[in-house]
């Protein structure tokens, strides 16, 4: 009999419910990640090494198929027919196979043909997953199965489905399912989504049909498809409201993506637009398509970026913007070092400036994985980097070396501290989005978070060149239940002015 567990397969395909939508990211850069804790950002995915839950659990299935594991099961008692290998067991059944465990009151099943029935239903355990379901029939031979009145969490996510399938190593929930982030009991979801069929590709996506949104148990609108990828890409689905800066104002955003073609494909092609809305602003919209592959991904877009670096504070155009992405490889098992690269090329314009320049950018980047000392509470980040610019309206071509390290230590579970050192030089005197603020900076940061809802950041920014401090930032979250309220001051001492900055945002959608 094929040993592979059903609890390996259910978690291969229930865990998968974990998306991380954030809206999607043209260039990867965030003019904002200088001001946030470097502790919370995610392992990035490498594409030819097993980094990432979803990965591990992928290379550990494959493992299991070529080294048989053993099950272990204890119950109070069991019968067995050595003639037709049919089994049965009742009275607190439990089988384990590695980190898996299902429990059940009633098993029955036969070792010939790999069938196996749970009629009143199980308990799938998993580091970080528990699934339950009223009925359950699992073939280990063929690997496919049936699922009824499916309810779990993992991670974050709490999914329902009333009926399931498994069949060529996806999930199918067939009769309609919901899905939410939201932990409330006493009232309503903040917000969830119910669609008539989703399909589920292990380690890759998550695909919803006709589906329905509902914010507080009300239905505010519906689409065609939602689809998530589980490599931390994604879309959001309502709008984002908030206050960014006197130039700026106010501003709503929604994001909207579609597929070209089926989204089941391997390899999808999608079309996205970013729609914007700046009370002094104005209208500044963004559209791109996107292809994605194993080891790279290419864009072309035309989007609005307001260029906050050296405080510079206009609106930049960027027009026919194309670009190459190597996602991040591991150069060898052995070693604990990633590479990645891109490449982009596109016409640039300032909104209040009258030239335009066709802006060319290469850059390579080699990070080590994150280092830990004297246990897990104190990490050592490090980047090394090079970037090569050209503009076409003053012909400069210019380069830079790029050196970055981290050091970190979680005093408590409540209060962490970092400190940065970045050295980079400018490649570009027509632009300043994505440029250097100082060559040489020293980035001193504290987070303290009272209580799960609220939280306090605190960074102080140190020009090495002038010997001064560059400018102070105090943020300041507040965490609703499924809402976040973060509220930013910047005191800027480089010109002696402040900024302020408020969102207002859903949490994990």
């Amino acid at each position: 009999m094929k040993k592979t567990s059903m609890a390996a397969l259910l978690l291969a395909g229930m865990a998968v419910t974990v998306p991380a939508l954030a809206a999607p990211s043209a260039d990867g850069y965030d003019a904002d990640a200088k001001y946030r804790s470097p502790a919370l950002q995610e392992d990035v995915r490498v594409v030819n090494d097993a980094v990432g839950d979803y990965q591990k659990a992928k290379k550990i299935k494959s493992r299991q198929k070529k080294e048989v594991q053993p099950i272990t099961l204890t119950c109070d008692d069991v019968q067995y027919q050595n003639g037709n290998g049919d089994f049965s067991a009742q009275g607190n059944v439990k089988l384990v196979q590695g980190t898996e465990t299902i429990l059940t009151t009633r098993v029955v099943g036969n070792l010939n043909t790999g069938d196996v029935w749970l009629k009143d239903g199980g308990t799938l355990e998993e580091p970080n997953n528990r699934m339950d379901a009223g009925w359950v029939h699992y073939n280990f031979n063929t690997e496919t199965g049936e699922m009824k009145k499916v309810a779990g969490k993992n991670g974050k996510d709490y999914y329902y489905a009333p009926h399931a399938v498994m069949e060529n190593g996806r999930i199918f929930i067939d009769e309609g399912g919901t899905s939410t982030r939201c932990p409330a009991k006493e009232h309503p979801s903040c917000l969830s989504i119910s669609a008539k069929t989703i399909t589920i590709v292990p380690n890759e996506r998550i695909i919803a049909k006709d589906v329905k949104v509902f914010v507080h148990g009300k239905h505010v609108y519906s689409r065609d498809y939602w689809v998530s990828e589980f490599s931390g890409s994604g879309e959001r689905i309502l709008p984002r409201i908030g206050y960014k800066s006197k130039k700026q104002g106010a501003f709503i955003k929604i994001n909207y993506e579609n597929y070209i073609g089926s989204p089941k494909r391997k390899n999808p092609t999608q079309i996205y637009t970013e729609q914007a809305y700046y009370s002094r602003g104005g209208y500044k919209p963004a559209y791109g398509i996107r292809h994605d592959e194993h080891d790279f991904y290419v864009r072309f877009q035309d989007s609005w970026e307001f260029d906050t670096d050296n405080d510079v504070d206009k609106w930049l155009h960027k027009k026919m913007d194309w670009g190459f992405y190597l996602k991040p490889h591991r150069i060898s098992r052995k070693l604990p070092l990633t590479y990645n690269a891109s490449a982009t090329h596109g016409l640039w314009k300032y909104e209040t400036n009258s030239y335009q320049s066709w802006h060319t950018e290469l850059a390579a980047y080699l990070n080590h994985d994150r280092i830990h000392l004297f246990g897990d509470k104190t990490y050592l980040d490090l980047t090394l980097g090079r970037r090569w610019v050209r503009e076409s309206y003053t012909d400069e071509h210019s380069s830079t070396n790029l050196y970055e390290a981290t050091l970190g230590h979680d005093i408590s579970p409540k209060f962490s501290i970092w400190e940065t050192y970045r050295r980079e030089d400018k490649t570009s005197n027509l632009f300043e989005y994505g440029q250097p603020e100082m060559a040489k900076e020293w980035r001193t940061g504290a987070k303290w978070s009272p209580d799960e809802h609220n939280s306090l950041i605190v960074v102080n920014r140190f020009d090495g060149d002038k010997h001064k401090v560059y400018e102070t930032s105090y943020t300041w979250e507040h965490r609703f239940c499924c809402w976040m309220l973060s509220v930013s001051y910047r005191d800027k001492n480089f010109d002696n002015s402040h900024r302020w900055d408020v969102k207002y945002n859903f949490l994990y959608w």
